[in-house]
């Protein structure tokens, strides 16, 4: 039994998310009439956690929406390891008390927050891939597929949010509501498949704060001139003028034999709105509150550099020269981009 005056978040009697204590209620409250035993609750925060048949000490801390998804996954694939006698439920536990690096007692799914849920996934996925994996890579897949573009979406809001941006937060449900986190990147060229275009944000802004880390050990000068923020603000946003344009349909493709079958695909639309590219993104940013520096406007705008100008517009190059000359982000911006989907993201 967890010492309650010594771990109470622990022993669910104060909410882990407002710090209030928590309220103890019938089960049945929370599932429409049928009862389960006792539950803690936090009203306000949407987080509960059952209570040991016949007790009422709790199963471990209180859970929202977000942890109860994740404790979950984490208990469909960590149970399979003793549930399919590879081990028993003590051994498997002690193992995975072990991996974790916590003592055997706080080693539980409901005593684990997000982070450790999130490792409990990992670690149960390798050890089960290890004992068979062509039999565990297919019925996991899934599983596994979800839970790191889950991992790609967190990472993607966290680094927005470490700007501390005005507008970030509103711009982050702004992309949610277009289906930003599950659009492609493309049809066909690179990452053409949900959540493509999530991480291909991702790899560009990788890659652009290692250009500008290499670029200042020539030219220290950049430091000031380029900021990490703008750098992860303009590589992450640079391409939101996809997040709308991209429509599931079925294709036609030849299989291995020769035979024509129909595949999943995407096409194109641009009638939501039709602003171009990469002039789309900043427009789309700006009116939906997102506070850009000049710098960040002309790298989101200009980041496809010659391959986004109308045809022979002389007003249009001229602009662009104008601001590479003063835009170092701008070259950051486009070799990152190009780099990613040139040379990281191909097969």
């Amino acid at each position: 039994m967890i010492n309650k005056d010594k771990y109470p978040v622990l022993a669910g009697l104060v909410c882990p998310y407002c710090g209030k204590n928590t309220e103890l209620i019938d089960s049945a409250e929370i599932y429409h009439g049928k009862s389960y035993g006792w539950m803690y609750i936090c009203r306000p925060c949407d987080a509960y956690v059952g209570c040991k048949t016949g007790t009422k000490e709790s199963l471990g801390r209180l859970a929202n929406a977000e942890l109860r998804k994740y404790k979950q996954e984490a208990h469909d694939i960590f149970d399979l390891i003793w549930k399919d006698n590879h081990l028993n439920r003590s051994e498997a536990y002690t193992w995975l008390s072990q991996q974790l690096g916590i003592d055997r007692d706080f080693t539980h799914m409901g005593m684990f927050d997000v982070d450790q849920c999130k490792q409990v996934i990992e670690l149960a996925y390798h050890y089960l891939i290890s004992v068979d994996e062509q039999y565990y890579r297919q019925l996991l897949k899934q599983v596994v597929d979800n839970n790191m573009q889950e991992n790609k979406k967190t990472k993607f809001k966290e680094m927005l949010l470490f700007t501390h941006r005005e507008g970030a937060e509103t711009i982050i449900a702004t992309l949610e509501e277009l289906g930003f986190f599950e659009a492609p990147a493309s049809t066909r060229f690179h990452l053409n498949y949900e959540g493509g275009l999530l991480e291909h944000s991702l790899n560009v802004c990788e890659m652009a704060l290692e250009l500008r880390e290499m670029m200042i050990r020539k030219k220290d000068n950049l430091q000031q001139a380029v900021s990490v923020e703008s750098v992860i603000i303009a590589a992450l946003l640079h391409d939101v003028c996809k997040a709308d344009i991209y429509k599931p349909t079925m294709k036609k493709q030849k299989n291995a034999n020769g035979v024509w079958c129909d595949v999943p695909g995407y096409d194109v639309d641009y009638s939501n709105f039709p602003m171009g590219h990469g002039e789309k993104s900043v427009a789309v940013l700006l009116k939906n509150g997102m506070k850009l520096t000049d710098d960040e406007i002309m790298a989101i705008r200009w980041h496809m550099t010659p391959w986004d100008l109308p045809f022979q517009s002389y007003e249009m190059k001229s602009c662009l020269d104008a601001a590479r000359e003063r835009c170092p982000l701008l070259a950051i911006i486009q070799a990152a981009d190009g780099l990613a989907a040139n040379i990281f993201e191909k097969s």
